[in-house]
């Protein structure tokens, strides 16, 4: 195998991952997929398929999906706690001005997007410097870098002490060379990652990948922390949505065919009846001009004109289709952030579920955090420091569920059926506030008498 060649984990990804790629890149990107996910209908000419694909507006569900999920991980600050040393490092952690908490934000999406990305501990090439005070001087620390799982080439393993442990890591990579005073040469080239030992490949004039530079290092492992949203083996993962991605599509498509039937039906068709033909004096036929200060002549008795237009039927069929598909990618979207448990549940069982299944989404907010703390011990052990830290983020991803309804909770407690205590917790949790049923009760007592409730009939104004 060649430095270059993929292995097949990586070849397999390649047809689902251009899919959500065009689907992430919006309508433009769909536009610019032409036919892959617009096919062209038999017959239609190539200006017509262009003039409809054109008008074709995507409705992005599949992205609107995963940033809904990501802004609920990352509602509330996601930072390191109780680790120190590290406090220049959570403010700007990956050398280009993301803190820790936009970062981890960024990586969510786009792995909730691919299935996996890959957080990459790299440090600036030290050059003459010593000491921690020369490193710290130069800022020469860790850094993340969010490796985008189509720059993978492929990955070695080995089981060490029981363990499955990276061993090397191959990876596609640009870097920018000064060629002038206003202008960056940009270069691709290999970096193949090894416990000890880093070596980048560039390509010949002929095309032929050769060894560029070999780096030895002091790390003694490949920093490579693989982020799962949809594993099914040691760094491989699938896009998590690709069935709402499908539907998307199939939207866009239907989406397309909805968009041309309005334009055909908007513009209705003159029909003559009966019409023949006229000829000029050369014995051509004359051409017919159809305007508001022209006059449509025949010889014929039974010419007619009349528009012919569309019954709108489809059109509303089609809208009908549409809303489907809609409620169909909502579905699976509310899907994927429910505990895998089917029913009705009680309050009980919902408690046991909570503590059991999870959903989806809240399995991938584990192994995110895991992840994000797997990246933070490596940065740790580049620095010279002990881990003693914990991330903070929000793994507690229940049901979905529609506000609270009070005039039904109200009947409840009316009918007995919910004691005061528990109406006040239902409130708390959903509002986040800090009723106490012993000290509103304090509070009632202590109010003067309602308007309707006897002893003061009338009042004055």
């Amino acid at each position: 195998m060649a430095v270059n060649d993929k292995i097949k984990q990586v070849k397999d990804a390649e047809a689902d991952l251009e899919l959500v790629s065009a689907l992430w890149g919006g309508t433009q990107a769909m536009r610019d997929a032409g036919t892959k996910y617009l096919p062209q209908e038999p017959g239609e000419e190539t200006d017509a398929y262009k003039n409809r694909k054109n008008r074709t507006t995507l409705a992005n569900i599949f992205k609107k999906t995963i940033n809904t999920y990501a802004g609920r991980l990352f509602e509330d600050e996601v930072k390191i706690e109780n680790q120190p040393g590290l406090d220049s490092f959570t403010e700007n952690v990956d050398l280009e001005g993301r803190s820790f908490h936009r970062f981890g934000y960024d990586l969510t999406r786009l792995s909730l997007r691919d299935g996996i990305r890959f957080i990459l501990v790299d440090a600036p090439v030290a050059e003459d410097v010593k000491t921690k005070a020369d490193e710290k001087a130069n800022n020469i620390r860790p850094y993340f870098v969010d490796i985008d799982r189509r720059s993978a080439l492929g990955w070695k393993t080995e089981a060490i002490n029981g363990q499955t442990v990276l061993t090397q890591f191959r990876m596609m990579e640009t870097v920018a060379e000064v060629e002038d005073e206003f202008t960056d040469k940009i270069i691709d080239q290999i970096r193949v990652i090894e416990p000890n030992l880093v070596r980048t490949y560039r390509k010949n004039e002929k095309g032929d990948w050769l060894l560029y530079q070999e780096l030895p290092t002091s790390i003694g492992f490949v920093p490579v922390v693989p982020v799962f949203a949809d594993r099914y083996g040691f760094m491989s993962a699938a896009p998590p949505l690709m069935d709402i991605a499908w539907l998307n599509v199939e939207h866009w498509q239907k989406s397309s065919d909805q968009s041309n039937i309005l334009h055909v039906a908007r513009v209705p068709i003159l029909h003559w009846a009966g019409y023949k033909p006229s000829f000029n004096e050369e014995g051509k036929q004359t051409d017919i001009v159809v305007g508001p200060n022209t006059l449509a002549k025949s010889p014929s008795e039974n010419a007619k004109l009349s528009y012919v237009e569309h019954s709108g039927q489809a059109i509303g069929a089609g809208r009908q289709d549409l809303i489907d598909i809609e409620d169909r990618m909502v579905a699976l979207g509310a899907e994927f952030s429910t505990p895998k448990k089917s029913g009705n549940i009680t309050a009980t069982e919902k408690a046991i579920n909570e503590s059991g299944d999870i959903s989806d989404l809240a399995a991938f907010a584990q192994n995110l955090k895991d992840s994000l703390t797997n990246a933070v011990v490596m940065v740790c052990k580049m620095s010279g420091i002990q881990f003693t830290g914990e991330i903070t983020l929000n793994t507690d991803l229940g049901i979905m569920h529609e506000k609270v309804n009070i005039p039904e909770l109200v009947k409840m407690r009316a009918n007995g059926d919910i004691s005061r205590e528990g109406l006040y917790e239902i409130l708390n949790d959903e509002w986040d506030t800090t009723l106490d049923a012993k000290t509103e009760e304090d509070r009632i007592e202590n109010e003067a008498p309602s308007l309707g409730g006897g002893g003061m009939t009338d009042f004055d104004i």
